[in-house]
């Protein structure tokens, strides 16, 4: 943090865009609160002692997981985050002047070269392990790395916009449609196993009780990830900000699969 403190103070920007966070359902706390608060709260720190704006990166996943169709900013923050990566963000959130601070909220954001969110689909699928939840009905949020970058200039420039913003691509687009355009793009039969939600979350609870190696597809988390509806209104973002998203995920995502390396 000193080394952070000596940058910013040597090229004296007049905005502060941070990014950089520790991310995954499996990260450790000390290095998750390390990066996703101690690193934000340094850097509002120097900015109000310099005179910049800062805006930062956080996720939609603050909200909680449990069923959000349209929830907008107002919507209260989990009490119940889950996991440390979830846990910090909202930590840092509530840790934030957001009298001076802009709060970006994302959900899962992808593009050719996304390193985490594709390849871990691609290889669940390619094993056959991947399996619909309640049929894949449940709406699900993306953005494509464009329209997340647009946003950030965007926000970067609104000086009085303040608070925090949520970011998606605006798609009503539910897991089973997510999936089916994966595995058309890459080639491989489409998803057509399906478990109900409850009893996927009975499994799952029941394996972290049991002492065994953690798993990396069977927790309540990712459940409830793929099982709820996760959709969020971006009408503030389009008011105060003037964020309008440009790239449909129905008519990138198939391209986007197919030029990614981990298809092949």
């Amino acid at each position: 943090l000193v080394a952070l403190d000596r940058a910013v103070r040597a090229y004296a920007p007049q905005v502060i865009l941070h990014l950089a966070a520790a991310v995954g359902d499996r990260i450790d706390p000390d290095a998750a609160r390390r990066a996703n608060v101690d690193a934000p709260l340094a850097l509002q720190r120097i900015a109000l002692e310099t005179g910049a704006r800062l805006v930062v990166a956080s996720t939609v996943l603050v909200l909680g997981l449990d069923d959000l169709v349209d929830a907008d900013e107002t919507t209260p923050r989990t009490r119940d985050p889950m996991i440390p990566y979830v846990a910090t963000k909202v930590q840092m959130e509530e840790s934030l002047d957001l009298a001076r601070t802009t709060i970006l909220r994302f959900p899962r954001i992808y593009g050719v070269n996304d390193r985490m969110i594709l390849p871990q689909m691609l290889k669940v699928m390619r094993a056959g392990q991947m399996a619909l939840i309640d049929g894949g009905r449940s709406l699900q949020s993306f953005v494509h790395v464009d329209d997340a970058a647009a946003a950030c200039v965007l926000a970067m420039g609104a000086e009085r916009a303040c608070g925090v913003y949520h970011i998606t691509g605006g798609d009503r687009v539910t897991n089973r449609e997510i999936l089916d355009l994966i595995a058309d793009a890459a080639g491989l039969p489409r998803v057509t196993k399906t478990a109900p939600r409850w009893l996927a979350l009975a499994l799952a609870r029941a394996y972290e009780l049991l002492p065994l190696p953690p798993s990396d597809r069977l927790s309540r988390f990712r459940i409830k990830y793929l099982g709820c509806h996760h959709h969020y209104s971006i009408r503030k973002a389009q008011c105060e900000l003037g964020y309008e998203p440009q790239v449909r995920i129905r008519e990138t995502l198939p391209a986007v699969v197919r030029r990614s390396p981990t298809v092949y």
